[in-house]
């Protein structure tokens, strides 16, 4: 769902280099552990079991061991072609990984009998924050100078795939509210009109970048792109401090408890594996002569395998645990 964010080829709105990919990439990571790891979900990602979750980490650590031993393979060729592909793959399966644990803890929740249910929110506050994330990120490409036309397409296409995620949103929350607090709703809803506005704004200005690449153009998409941000950042403002468009999370016995901590501590490790490697890459890129680097890449690297192999049996300890109904 994320890969967008981080350089998949021909979505990642210009940014071809490796320095840029690793900064993106990083951004992406800390986002979603914060947004998936560090708070219980109210509602699921997906339709996947909690087995399906198990199979598709196992799945993934495989092909990110293969992207993380390309990537290196790009750095010491000095081949960025290979790099950002490798990064490109990198970022996806960082991004699975950490979508597929949250889904797993929250059917865990789910079927773990002697709690509760959760009790699912009005909105799903990863996804306007994944959605704010890869706005920012995409149009921080118009800031580049002599911009191309295949470059403003991807950007548009990025905007336009993370506009219709929030414009959904928007109006399930509005659906949803309207027969619980129509006053709530009212106000969420002329902030959802405000960020329509500015996406026709926005949308209009990166069609005359298309037809033109002038530098007036560049600079209008550029400046135009910063209210729709903020009528992203109303939007995750209101519903996150208000209760009423809040979920209720299921709650565990401490037995259930003590089995989902090393789940997401496990995830959690392997973003920061992947965050200090990725680090460690973009150290050695912006300074060849930095004689540390090339260990802490190497290190780094065992790093992020050994954390992917400790999610991967925390996920099997809970499935053997026989918790869940």
């Amino acid at each position: 769902m994320l890969q967008e964010l981080g350089g998949k080829k021909g979505a990642d709105g210009g940014a071809s280099d490796p320095v840029t990919l690793c900064t993106t990439i990083i951004q992406t990571t800390q986002m979603a552990t914060n947004t998936l790891l560090l708070r219980e979900r109210d509602m699921p990602l997906s339709i996947q079991s909690f087995s399906g979750c198990c199979d598709t980490l196992v799945a993934k650590r495989k092909v990110l061991s293969i992207a993380v031993q390309d990537c290196v393979a790009g750095l010491q060729s000095k081949d960025a072609a290979v790099m950002c592909l490798a990064l490109a793959k990198i970022n996806e399966a960082v991004c699975i990984v950490t979508e597929t644990t949250a889904q797993a803890v929250f059917t865990f929740a789910e079927r773990t009998p002697g709690g509760s249910k959760s009790k699912p929110g009005a909105v799903d506050s990863y996804l306007l924050a994944r959605g704010r994330l890869a706005i920012t990120v995409a149009t921080s490409r118009f800031a580049k100078p002599n911009i191309t036309t295949n470059e403003v397409m991807s950007i548009a296409a990025v905007v336009a795939t993370h506009l219709d995620i929030l414009r959904d949103q928007c109006n399930k929350a509005k659906e949803k509210m309207l027969a619980v607090d129509p006053k709530q709703s009212a106000i969420f809803d002329a902030l959802a009109r405000g960020l329509s506005g500015n996406a026709a704004v926005l949308v209009a200005a990166i069609k005359a970048l298309v037809t033109n690449q002038s530098e007036q153009n560049r600079q209008s998409a550029q400046v135009l792109s910063r209210p729709l941000l903020t009528a992203v950042d109303s939007l995750i403002e209101f519903s996150s401090a208000n209760p009423a468009f809040t979920g209720i999370p299921a709650t565990l016995q401490p037995q259930a408890s003590d089995i989902i901590k090393p789940i997401q501590a496990a995830a959690m490790s392997v973003g920061s594996a992947a965050t200090l490697f990725l680090t460690a890459v973009k150290s050695k890129l912006t300074n060849p002569g930095d004689a540390a680097a090339p260990a802490a890449v190497a290190r780094y690297t065992n790093a992020v395998d050994e954390a992917l192999g400790d999610l991967v049996q925390t996920l099997r300890h809970a499935r053997d645990s026989n918790m869940m109904a």
